[in-house]
């Protein structure tokens, strides 16, 4: 398959060099493009798989070169994977402050593609049930959505870490709530 690519590769390469050399010549009465009469004279047999790696590197690259750049430009930073994270807080019953036998919970999450990375912190009160479920969620989302982004090496070890201190701090705080109200 290498090999194959390489041929077609460097076809390509000698079609482009003679047709910049001398791109059309005379033929009798008929003028002719150099690079078409050479390709007739080679025919490069792909099998499937290299034309699918051709096909995906043609539409691939201006994809990449130009529709992404654009997509980050006109709200990507902002809207990615903001779908997701708000998902997370579906059916959570959580509080800007705090009422009787609400625990608070701070945790950071995670999100970018390749180039950049957000950070967020989500502080919010809730009650213990509740916060257990959605430090579960939003771990999940870290460990999905934070791996897309440049500190995949850093993500899982801040997330879990983060994780297991809330859980930590929810129990804590919940042992201090039934020993106050004994």
């Amino acid at each position: 398959m290498v090999c194959g690519q390489l041929d077609a590769l460097s076809l390509a390469v000698q079609c482009v060099s003679e047709l910049i050399a001398s791109p059309w010549r005379i033929e009798g009465s008929e003028l002719v493009c150099s690079a078409a009469n050479h390709l007739r004279k080679k025919r490069v047999a792909m099998t499937w798989s290299e034309r699918l790696f051709f096909l995906l590197v043609m539409i691939g690259a201006p994809l990449l070169v130009i529709v992404f750049p654009i997509y980050l430009l006109f709200g990507g930073l902002r809207t990615f994977a903001l779908k997701p994270l708000n998902r997370c807080f579906n059916g959570i019953q959580f509080r800007e402050s705090p009422v009787s036998g609400d625990v608070e919970c701070v945790y950071h999450t995670y999100r970018g593609l390749l180039i950049w990375v957000t950070q967020e912190e989500h502080r919010f009160f809730a009650t213990a049930e509740d916060s257990r479920r959605l430090l579960r969620r939003l771990l999940r989302f870290n460990l999905t959505w934070g791996l897309l982004c440049p500190g995949m090496i850093f993500i899982p070890s801040l997330a879990v870490g983060n994780y297991y201190a809330q859980k930590r701090s929810i129990l804590q705080q919940v042992n201090a709530l039934s020993q106050a109200s004994s």
